[in-house]
C-alpha cells in the first residue's frame, strides 16, 4: 500500500497536535514539581506563623480575662477553689469564664459538686476555643487544654490563695501567669496546672514534644507573650517576689465561693 503526499499532509496536523499535548503535559508536571519544592514550604511556613500568632492571641485573651477578674474581685483568681477539707475541686479556668464572654457556660457549671461531678461532666465538650492552641497535636480531644497556670510558692497562683497586683513586688513583665505546654495538657475544668520545675522539663523538650518547634510560649502579668527557650535559667531565690498574707478562697455552704 503506497502513501500519497495527501496522506502525509493529513497526518502532519495530528503529529503536531500530539506534540502539543506532550509539551503541555510535561509543562504541567514541571509546574507541579516547582510547586512542591518551592511553593509548598512557603505555604507551610505561613500556616505555622498563623498558628503561632493565634496561640499568642489566646494567651493574651486569657491574661486579659484574668485582669478583668481582678478588676471586679480585687485579686486574680486562685489556682483552684478547695472544699471544706482543702481538696482542689474547681479550676481558675472555670472562674474566668464570665470574663471571656462565656457567662452562659459559667451559669451551667455547678459549684456544689466537684469539677468532674455528674452535672459538670456534661459541660466538658463545651471547652471555649480560647483554651485550645491551634498547634496542639490532640485536636480531636474536645476537653483537654495545653494552657496551664504556673503554680506554687512565690507565684501568682500559690494554690487556694488569691494574689493581688499590689502583692507582686517584681516587674509585671517578669511575672509569669500561663504557659502553653503539650506534654502536660489537662482537662480544662480540672484544678491541675504546672510547677516551675515541670515547666523547665517542658522547655527541655522543645522541638520534640512541644506545640511549637521554636519554644514554649507564656503570657506574663503585663499581658505580654514571650518565647521561652532552652536558654532560660532558673531564677535565684532572691529574685522571687515575697508573698504577703494571702486571701484564701474556699467553697462555702451552698457552693458559694468565700
Amino acid at each position: 500500500m503506497s502513501v500519497t503526499p495527501a496522506d502525509t499532509a493529513a497526518a502532519a496536523p495530528k503529529r503536531r497536535s500530539r506534540r502539543r499535548i506532550v509539551f503541555w503535559c510535561a509543562a504541567g508536571i514541571l509546574f507541579l514539581v516547582f510547586a512542591v519544592f518551592f511553593l509548598l514550604p512557603s505555604i507551610c511556613a505561613v500556616r505555622i506563623t498563623d498558628r503561632r500568632m493565634a496561640c499568642e492571641n489566646n494567651l493574651q485573651n486569657i491574661a486579659q480575662a484574668l485582669h478583668n477578674y481582678h478588676a471586679e474581685h480585687g485579686s486574680f483568681p486562685p489556682a483552684y477553689v478547695a472544699d471544706e477539707k482543702g481538696r482542689p475541686i474547681h479550676s481558675w479556668r472555670v472562674l474566668i469564664l464570665p470574663y471571656m464572654e462565656e457567662s452562659r457556660l459559667y451559669g451551667k457549671y455547678r459549684f456544689d459538686e466537684p469539677w468532674d461531678g455528674p452535672n459538670n461532666r456534661k459541660l466538658e465538650s463545651q471547652m471555649p476555643g480560647i483554651f485550645r492552641c491551634p498547634s496542639h497535636r490532640y485536636q480531636d480531644d474536645e476537653f483537654h487544654t495545653s494552657y496551664v497556670a504556673i503554680v506554687g510558692p512565690n507565684s501568682v497562683f500559690p494554690g487556694p490563695d488569691a494574689t493581688r497586683l499590689e502583692d507582686i513586688s517584681a516587674d509585671l513583665k517578669e511575672t509569669m501567669l500561663v504557659a502553653d505546654v503539650n506534654q502536660r495538657a489537662v482537662h480544662w475544668m480540672s484544678p491541675d496546672d504546672l510547677s516551675p520545675d515541670e515547666l523547665l522539663q517542658e522547655i527541655a523538650r522543645i522541638g520534640e514534644d512541644t506545640n511549637h518547634a521554636d519554644g514554649v510560649r507564656a503570657v506574663f502579668a503585663d499581658t505580654s507573650v514571650r518565647l521561652l527557650t532552652s536558654e532560660i535559667r532558673r531564677p535565684k531565690r532572691s529574685e522571687l517576689w515575697p508573698r504577703p498574707m494571702p486571701t484564701t478562697n474556699r467553697l462555702g455552704a451552698g457552693g458559694s465561693i468565700e
